[in-house]
């Protein structure tokens, strides 16, 4: 973490660094989200009672949720930046 407020130029890369994290966040959740859609798609065709594509399913869900939190939290944190100049402590320096 900077001890001094951070530069015009400092700002700027934070910012982008924020920016890309966003960015990778957001295709993650949508992997996430094409991979439990396509798995509820078998599911409904092949029926529910197969072990497997249930617990493939459900698997899928949960990754999708986590995918979905992590992005959120990412969003929140470039929110906080854009809005009170607050320079997350695992940005690189």
């Amino acid at each position: 973490m900077l001890s001094r407020p951070p530069s015009p130029e400092e700002l700027v890369k934070i910012e982008g660094e924020l920016l890309k994290r966003v960015a990778e966040a957001r295709r993650d959740c949508e992997d996430a989200e094409n991979r439990a859609t396509s798995l509820y798609q078998s599911g409904a065709d092949l029926g529910w009672n197969h072990p497997d594509g249930t617990n493939a399913f459900r698997q899928a869900v949960r990754l999708e949720r986590q995918a979905t939190e992590r992005y959120a939290q990412v969003i929140q944190r470039l929110n906080y930046f854009v809005l009170e100049f607050k320079v997350p402590r695992d940005l690189p320096e």
